[in-house]
């Protein structure tokens, strides 16, 4: 909508008319104490896309989705997991083992050092070359 040829030309030598002055630092002043206060809301739409944009662009949460299966009691090495999350990204995600190993820790799966290695626990990869039994967790 154009508001040209419609403006209000006076409306700047209204508004700096000295019964009006106070009544703008009034409203400024509340703005900036709710927003101070509460901080910016968003309407529901653009939270409801935006969780649905990072869903969609969350790689790791993908490939766990597809490729993994989540419960107490499993569990899966660290380093071929990630192989098989590269493998599975076709080389799209660029994600070095270091982030994705804080991902996963991000997303709640503790990580365990072990003698042959790390693991994730509270997963295993749908292929079964990389789970390990739940008694082996120990």
């Amino acid at each position: 909508m154009s508001f040209e040829g419609r403006e209000n030309r006076v409306l700047k030598d209204a508004l700096l008319e000295e019964k009006q002055l106070s009544g703008i630092l009034r409203w400024a002043v509340e703005g900036c104490r709710e927003y101070l206060e509460h901080g910016l809301e968003y309407p529901d739409e653009v939270l409801e896309a935006t969780a649905a944009y990072k869903s969609e662009s969350d790689k790791v949460e993908q490939f766990l989705a597809e490729c993994c299966v989540r419960g107490d009691g499993f569990s899966a090495r660290a380093r071929p997991l990630y192989l098989e999350f590269c493998k599975w990204a076709e080389g799209t995600s660029g994600m070095s083992e270091t982030a994705f190993g804080c991902r996963m820790v991000e997303k709640g799966f503790a990580k365990q050092h072990t003698d042959r290695g790390n693991i994730y626990l509270g997963l295993a990869p749908l292929r079964l070359e990389n789970w390990r039994p739940p008694e082996a967790n120990s």
